[in-house]
């Protein structure tokens, strides 16, 4: 279904990109948001360097016109994530940073597109063994997740997964058994007890406590 948005998206942005050339004003703004879209979808079939023009190109110009701007934290999620994918690290943290402070000033720190940033710059911290920085990004995400779509979304838990881990890392046992056995009776109403998030988090929980050396960590 990729390879189908993918060509259907490319043959539409040729028509408006050719529109734009004769001079019609509304195929600009088009022509933006099909490259945003058509980003997206390369990046999630792994097509990095084709995606990767597209996507600039996008956050070039909605940075230059505030009007057609009210994507550009998407945009910018999409770019972190190509980022990522092709292994440049810091260029993905900045991406993220941009896209949650978009999102924030746009729509507010409680809005579920400055979660979805929030969550992307959160996980990415962890997964760069920046766990301080991680802890206050994914609270607020796991809060505001929880008040606006509640605790048992898919998306919820799955930020909720990284905050008893990062609390371990931290050296915190208390705030991550805390957190954890919150986040667990989450994932127990959402009727997942057996789901690969639940497992994974309780697993590398074991794990990284055990890490500790105390027998607090080990029982």
């Amino acid at each position: 279904r990729y390879d189908e948005a993918s060509r259907s998206f490319q043959e539409a942005l040729e028509g408006f990109r050719a529109r734009a050339a004769k001079g019609f004003t509304d195929a600009v703004a088009r022509a933006e948001t099909i490259e945003m879209n058509l980003g997206a979808v390369l990046v999630l079939q792994g097509e990095l360097e084709e995606a990767r023009p597209l996507l600039e190109s996008a956050v070039e110009a909605m940075r230059s016109n505030p009007e057609s701007a009210e994507n550009l934290d998407q945009v910018l999620v999409n770019l972190g994530r190509l980022e990522f994918a092709s292994g440049d690290f810091p260029a993905a943290l900045l991406a993220f940073e941009e896209a949650t402070t978009v999102a924030r000033r746009r729509f507010g720190r409680e809005h579920v597109r400055s979660a979805a940033a929030g969550h992307e710059l959160g996980q990415l911290n962890f997964q760069l063994v920046r766990y301080a920085e991680a802890i206050p990004i994914l609270e607020e995400v796991l809060a505001t997740r929880r008040r606006l779509l509640g605790p048992t979304a898919a998306t919820t838990l799955q930020t909720g997964l990284y905050l008893p881990l990062a609390h371990l890392k931290t050296g915190d046992l208390d705030a991550a058994i805390a957190t954890r056995d919150r986040v667990d009776s989450d994932f127990l109403a959402a009727g997942d007890e057996i789901g690969p998030n639940r497992l994974q988090m309780l697993y590398f929980f074991m794990q990284f406590a055990n890490e500790l050396g105390t027998v607090a960590g080990e029982r």
